[in-house]
């Protein structure tokens, strides 16, 4: 038996769900299987297929709707504080207040590499 054929493994990301999540989880499974007999669908399937439909860009109001319920000033001010450092560290001028006025633009792009412009505005 020859095993040229390399197995692909699949990525799997776990996520914890709170109770009240699993509960509503648990009625769209309880509620597609009463409605459709021989159904056959996982909680991982559901969460999947909410993601997709909602899709790859979050709307304004549901970006507001996350902020309202996740934004945590703490973190915030770590994020301040970690971008003043690496800033100073590289003899780089910026300050609290362009920060905050620069906002999620100050943020790393996704080739990974930050440009003085991108974290000082003009």
């Amino acid at each position: 038996m020859e095993t040229s054929e390399k197995k692909i493994k699949k990525s799997v990301t776990r996520i914890a769900l709170n109770e009240s999540s699993r509960r509503i989880l648990s009625e769209w499974k309880s509620n597609l299987e009463k409605q459709f007999p021989g159904i056959n669908i996982s909680f991982a399937e559901l969460v999947g297929w909410a993601i997709e439909k909602i899709g790859p860009e979050l709307s304004k109001r549901e970006q507001s709707l996350i902020r309202d319920r996740f934004f945590d000033e703490m973190k915030q001010l770590e994020w301040f504080t970690k971008r003043l450092r690496e800033a100073k560290s590289k003899g780089e001028p910026l300050s609290l207040a362009q920060l905050m006025r620069t906002g999620a633009k100050a943020e790393t792009p996704s080739n990974g590499k930050r440009t003085r412009q991108e974290i000082v505005p003009d």
